[in-house]
């Protein structure tokens, strides 16, 4: 799914997705939710927000116009069959915004490597 200038969310169902695996979390995932929820009251769209894996299933992800990851990070799901709910969404043309650390998402999938375009590896060290 891709936007253009011409569509819009309108009365749409968008979740926001934010679970982080073990390791690093941004400090900025209340704020991104924060915002999303805004621009949803804004726009007319209603806005879900989960950190639970639980939520990918094939019959409740029909439900979602858009799933917004919030700068997710490591593995953030817990299951083969949520992995298989979320790519067959995406492949049936689900939209998907993937925000800040989304391409430290999941490194070890190769197909949301490949979704994403390419998996981010860690940060060089802080210089002085």
């Amino acid at each position: 799914m891709y936007l253009n200038e011409n569509d819009n969310l309108k009365n749409s169902l968008v979740l926001v997705y934010t679970k982080n695996g073990k390791g690093y979390v941004h400090d900025n995932i209340a704020s991104a939710v924060a915002c999303i929820q805004q621009l949803g009251a804004a726009n007319n769209f209603k806005v879900d927000t989960s950190d639970n894996p639980a939520v990918f299933t094939e019959a409740n992800l029909k439900k979602y116009t858009l799933l917004i990851f919030a700068s997710t990070n490591n593995d953030v799901f817990d299951t083969d069959e949520q992995r298989v709910a979320f790519r067959r969404y995406i492949e049936a043309g689900g939209g998907f915004v993937g925000v800040h650390s989304v391409t430290g998402t999941e490194r070890r999938w190769k197909w949301f490597k490949m979704m994403i375009g390419e998996t981010f590896s860690w940060h060089a060290k802080f210089q002085k």
